[in-house]
């Protein structure tokens, strides 16, 4: 009947209100809980995320420290290296006065010239002196003699039977040395020469070659020449340098002596020849009183 269809409708759609509803509260339910364990990641991705920006922030702190610490130890570094390098120069320097120092004391024992001592001994020591400190193998010492420079002694140089050889000043190596008052310091191949070393055995081409002006009082008194087989050290030349002084002081002590000697023969040469006058003059003087004197017995 149209009564129980009604019913039946009526229930059918009670029933399917309920059964959706209940889907609908289901759906709802799991679309909640979807949420919250969304929600719960979200928070746990923000957490990481804040965890790993904090991560970030620390580890650039610590490469900045890093780099502050590196840049600090390379500045440390850097000034530890200029320290060194300022006490390596520093003992260098002073390790070069020292070896300066100690050449110039045996070379002033050597110069200092006593009266009445062979002015060649003298020469050869010296030069023997300062040939063998600054590591050279020839030496020669030339004197100023008026305008000209004359050797006056060598060292292991096979031209050694030359003494007296003569320079003018500006003549040569040596006679510039002296007129420029200035060190020459020259390739023994620039010099063009042909000098040569003798040892027992061989003989050997110097590869160096050194000049000396030789002042004193600013004049110059002489030239010291040297030649080594090899270059010499900067240290070497620094000595040579100091050494010309003390060797020019012995040599002006020599040329002073000399020159006192010659002045002191000069005069007993001059005191003879007036005593020689006197008694020409005292001959004389009896000749003619022994002449007057026969004239007043002649005339009496």
């Amino acid at each position: 009947p149209p009564a129980m269809l009604l019913i039946v409708w009526f229930l059918s759609y009670f029933l399917f209100q309920r059964a959706d509803e209940r889907t609908v509260r289901a759906a709802l339910e799991q679309s909640e809980a979807r949420a919250a364990e969304l929600a719960g990641k979200d928070s746990l991705n923000q957490q990481l995320l804040e965890e790993v920006q904090e991560a970030s922030a620390q580890a650039y702190k610590n490469a900045r420290d890093l780099a502050q610490k590196a840049a600090s130890l390379e500045a440390m570094q850097a000034e530890s290296a200029q320290t060194l390098e300022r006490l390596q120069r520093l003992q260098a320097e002073n390790e070069e006065k020292a070896y300066v120092d100690q050449g110039l004391l045996r070379v002033t024992a050597a110069a200092r010239w006593l009266p009445g001592q062979a002015v060649d001994e003298w020469a050869r020591h010296l030069l023997y002196e300062a040939t063998s400190y600054a590591g050279a193998a020839f030496a020669a010492l030339y004197a100023l003699e008026g305008q000209e420079l004359v050797l006056t002694a060598t060292y292991a140089y096979e031209g050694a039977g030359q003494a007296g050889a003569r320079f003018a000043l500006g003549q040569g190596l040596v006679g510039q040395a002296a007129q420029s008052q200035a060190p020459l310091v020259l390739a023994a191949n620039e010099a063009g020469g042909r000098l040569r070393v003798r040892t027992g055995l061989v003989e050997l081409a110097p590869e160096m070659l050194a000049l000396h002006p030789l002042r004193f009082s600013g004049r110059v008194v002489g030239v010291l020449e040297l030649a080594a087989l090899e270059a010499m050290p900067a240290r070497a030349l620094a000595f040579l340098e100091r050494a010309a002084e003390a060797i020019a002081g012995g040599l002006h002590a020599v040329a002073a002596q000399r020159q006192i000697e010659s002045l002191l023969h000069q005069s007993q040469e001059r005191a003879e020849q007036l005593l020689a006058q006197e008694e020409e003059m005292r001959q004389n003087i009896e000749e003619l009183e022994a002449t007057q004197e026969e004239m007043r017995r002649v005339q009496s």
